[in-house]
C-alpha cells in the first residue's frame, strides 16, 4: 500500500509538470552528513550518536509561477546513517578511593545505513539578480521511500562478546526488537545561488519528522529522525 501511494504522488506531479508551460528538467546531486543527533550523560555511562556520509543524486524540474517563484520537485536516491557507541564504565573498588576504568566498561555499538527513494516537493523564491545570477531560498515537504538498508550491533567489553548481530530492511522482525519504519517524511531547507544558464549551487537541511526505527525491547522515544546538511548541484538542461 505504501508502495501504491509514493509511485501514485511521483505520476502525480511529473504529469502536471509536463503539462505546464514554463517547465525545465535537469539533474541533481550532492553530499553531506547525516546524523540522529542525541548524546546523553548519565552518571558514570554515557551515550554519543555520530554522523555518517549521506549522498544524492537524481532528477530535478522547475515549473515557473512567475518571475520571482517556481516550483521545484526531486526525485532522487539517497543514502543516510548514522553510528552510536554507548559505554558504561565500571567502577575498579580495589583501594580506598574507587576510579573508572576504560578496559572492563561495558560497550554497546551500533550502526545504522538506510537507502532511500526520495521525492521533496519545493517551493522557491528568487531574490533580486546578483552579477551573473540570482539568490534563491527553497522551503518544502519531502516524502521517502526506504529500499534497502541494515543495522548491526555489538554488545560486550573487552574479554567477552554478550551479542553481535546485523538486521535488514526486508526482516519482518528481527529477534532483537529493531523495527525499520520503510517511510519517511520531513521538510527542506534550501538556498543557493543559481548561474544564469541554469546550474544552481546549493546547500540544504533536511529536518526527518518520523523516526528511521525503533527498538521494540526499549520503552519511551526512539529518537532517531534524521537531521542532515548537504551541499549539491543542480543543472537544468533546457535553460
Amino acid at each position: 500500500m505504501h508502495r501504491l501511494i509514493f509511485v501514485i504522488a511521483i505520476i502525480i506531479v511529473f504529469n502536471g509538470a509536463v503539462d505546464a508551460q514554463s517547465v525545465q528538467f535537469g539533474f541533481t546531486g550532492g553530499a553531506g552528513t547525516s546524523n540522529v543527533a542525541k548524546t546523553n550523560n548519565v552518571g558514570v555511562a554515557f551515550e554519543q550518536r555520530n554522523s555518517m556520509a549521506d549522498f544524492y543524486a537524481g532528477l530535478t524540474a522547475e515549473i515557473k509561477i512567475n518571475n520571482d517563484f517556481a516550483f521545484r520537485p526531486e526525485f532522487y536516491f539517497e543514502r543516510k546513517g548514522w553510528t552510536s557507541k554507548y559505554n558504561n564504565l565500571m567502577i575498579n573498588l580495589a583501594g580506598e578511593n574507587p576510579f573508572f576504568t576504560i578496559n572492563d566498561s561495558i560497550l554497546n555499538s551500533d550502526k545504522v545505513k538506510l537507502n532511500y527513494i526520495k521525492l521533496p516537493l519545493n517551493l522557491s523564491f528568487a531574490l533580486p539578480q546578483v552579477v551573473e545570477g540570482k539568490i534563491s531560498v527553497e522551503l518544502g515537504p519531502y516524502l521517502a521511500y526506504a529500499v534497502s538498508g541494515s543495522y548491526s550491533s555489538f554488545y560486550g567489553h573487552s574479554s567477552a562478546s554478550v551479542y553481535n548481530f546485523t538486521a535488514n530492511l526486508s526482516d519482518n522482525g528481527s529477534k532483537n526488537g529493531i523495527k525499520f519504519n520503510r517511510i519517511d517524511y520531513g521538510l527542506n531547507f534550501k538556498m543557493g545561488y543559481e548561474l544564469n544558464f541554469g546550474l544552481l549551487i546549493h546547500v540544504k537541511y533536511e529536518l526527518g519528522l518520523r523516526d528511521a526505527l525503533t527498538n521494540q525491547l526499549i520503552n519511551g522515544p526512539a529518537e532517531t529522525k534524521f537531521r542532515s546538511f548537504l551541499i549539491g548541484l543542480s543543472y537544468l538542461i533546457s535553460k
